[in-house]
């Protein structure tokens, strides 16, 4: 059964902007949406955009489920792989190779930058990411300038590839969208009546535009989203700008979800009023159905030893694990929490850490092999930067192979030229062998330990510290080991580790430990926080307001008992976040 506000969330007319607080049933309110929209034009479509390819799968579910027969009428997915899927059917030719990217950025930069004391690489990579996620750009100050100049490097260097990243999909499919449709670079709209987007307050400019050129088509659009939960801003999320420009542009019916289901009143009444001390955001009158009596407890420790022991003794005398969460700030703080509980006999599982085939060593293991699996060049590419070839050899050996055609590790291998330096004459050499060998799943085991044994002897500079490559070499050995566990042909393996890195292995029965920022769209009987300490939370790093949504985050994943916890001493003072709640 609805709540009224719900209802009217469903039955909203045009285009509409639904804010739904912590736990207010948004995916139901989606799901019923979309079935309204279909019901009321038998012919008409609608597409869903999400962020993630569970969040899509999830709402598709849920839509069909209550319309068993849309067919066609209903396209969901996530922002990139639906302006993959517009690209491709506007014929346009998409080469996706983002794990590429990261190598060429460092190219790009070090042909570019001279002075790297000023333009570090950090600090040029974020503003880089930041013109990837705008279609607009501001070059005022040198560093900008600078950043300019490694983007439009970066941006050949992935065209004489024939490569593209993530962000070439939005861009060019919403710049497309833009011109006449008689123009060369045209990309079709999708065709659909209505347009549903969730977790619209993570949106950032490129997205905003991408759907606003659907609803210059004529989508009628509507959004769900909390301004009070935008917490990544550092990715360019456009929060409470993005929401309230959204309504300005299509004078769209705006609904509060304020009823939350999850959150008791005395765990939601604090977080009310530490959320009511930012500006910028929308109104909300929040309040819970949840009857349940629960509890918010403030907790003081002299270090950090007595708060771990303290929250294991909690856990463990409550004993219910599986409904537990320990969230931190950063996931550096959860390594002695991890610890203790191992050594405690409490089961735990820790999200948020970097997968072990995300790590640079064991990524460029993977992408090499992909590469021999499809015939292309992009990880041997990136091997062979690895391995100190020259930037200007690369650009030389990518017009030689056509590299963003069909076959070029083949023409690679049939093509050699005399001029090719050592190593691209080494890795050539026993390429062959490789290719062999990944034909027969009784020898493609060899594959992986040739690729061990070639990268362990050539990706390492004379400036390479003794540690360093003990460190890489423990990790190609574990690459080796673990794909040679498995069963079946190099293709299938590969495709066993997507599943595996797009799938949860989470034990339904372990306390989770995870970030704040990985809490987000979680709830538990049972949370605590730990690190609630100034400098901690909020980070000097981040702006204050944004800190203080990432904390309203963490205490509304609550539903029974929250705790916050905070060392004291003559180094660490309690949050502000703390009396701004009215908890001490």
């Amino acid at each position: 059964m609805l709540n009224p506000g719900q209802q009217q969330a469903v039955r909203a007319s045009g285009h509409a902007m639904i804010c739904a607080c912590p736990g207010s049933g948004k995916t139901t309110v989606l799901k019923f949406r979309a079935s309204h929209l279909l019901e009321l034009d038998p012919a008409s479509r609608l597409l869903a955009v999400t962020f993630t390819s569970a969040a899509a799968g999830e709402l598709e579910e849920r839509i069909r489920s209550q319309n068993p027969k849309l067919g066609d009428r209903l396209v969901c997915g996530t922002f990139h792989s639906l302006a993959k899927r517009q690209l491709e059917r506007s014929g346009k030719r998409v080469n996706l190779k983002a794990q590429a990217a990261g190598a060429i950025m460092r190219s790009a930069y070090s042909e570019v930058v001279t002075q790297t004391n000023i333009y570090p690489f950090d600090e040029i990579a974020s503003k880089v990411e930041y013109f990837k996620t705008h279609i607009d750009h501001s070059f005022g100050s040198p560093q900008n300038q600078m950043a300019e100049e490694v983007y439009l490097r970066y941006r050949e260097l992935m065209a004489e590839r024939g490569f593209h990243d993530f962000s070439d999909l939005l861009l060019l499919a919403t710049r497309g969208m833009a011109k006449g449709a008689g123009h060369p670079d045209f990309v079709v709209p999708y065709k659909v009546d209505y347009m549903l987007a969730d977790e619209f307050q993570d949106t950032d400019d490129i997205q905003f535009k991408w759907i606003a050129e659907h609803i210059k088509h004529g989508a009628k659009v509507t959004v769900v989203g909390d301004d009070d939960q935008s917490i990544f801003g550092f990715r360019f999320a456009g929060g409470y700008k993005c929401m309230t420009e959204f309504q300005q542009l299509t004078d769209a019916q705006v609904v509060n979800l304020d009823t939350t289901y999850r959150c008791a009143a005395e765990i939601l009444a604090p977080a009310s009023k530490l959320i009511a001390y930012n500006a910028e955001r929308l109104h909300k009158n929040l309040v819970t159905e949840n009857k349940a009596h629960g509890q918010v407890r403030v907790l003081r420790f002299p270090d950090r030893g007595a708060e771990n022991t303290a929250l294991t003794a909690a856990i463990l005398d409550n004993g219910d694990y599986g409904n537990w969460a320990v969230l931190a700030r950063t996931n550096s703080q959860l390594e002695k929490v991890e610890q203790i509980l191992q050594e405690s006999g409490i089961p735990s599982t820790r999200s948020g850490r970097t997968p072990f085939w995300e790590l640079e060593v064991p990524a460029l293991f993977l992408s090499v092999l992909k590469s021999l699996a499809a015939g292309d060049m992009a990880g041997f590419d990136q091997l062979l930067r690895r391995g100190g070839v020259d930037e200007s050899d690369l650009t030389r050996i990518t017009s030689r192979v056509m590299a963003s055609r069909p076959g070029a590790l083949q023409r690679f291998l049939n093509e050699p030229d005399e001029s090719d330096s050592p190593m691209v004459k080494r890795l050539a050499s026993v390429v062959p062998t490789w290719v062999d060998m990944a034909k027969d799943p009784s020898r493609v085991d060899r594959v992986f330990l040739g690729l061990n044994m070639f990268m362990s002897r050539n990706m390492y500079g004379a400036q390479a510290s003794r540690a360093t490559i003990e460190r890489n070499n423990r990790l190609l050995a574990s690459c080796e080991g673990s794909i040679a566990r498995l069963s079946g042909t190099l293709k299938q393996r590969l495709q066993h580790i997507q599943r595996q890195a797009e799938g949860t292995d989470e034990d339904s029965d372990a306390v989770r430990l995870m970030t704040l920022h990985a809490s987000k769209g979680l709830e538990f009987k049972h949370v605590w926080i730990i690190g609630c300490e100034q400098g901690v939370i909020p980070s000097n790093q981040s702006p204050v307001e944004e800190e203080r949504r990432l904390f309203y985050v963490g205490m509304t994943r609550a539903k029974l008992n929250l705790f916050l916890s905070y060392q004291r001493n003559s180094d660490a003072q309690p949050s502000e976040f703390l009396a701004e709640a009215g908890l001490i």
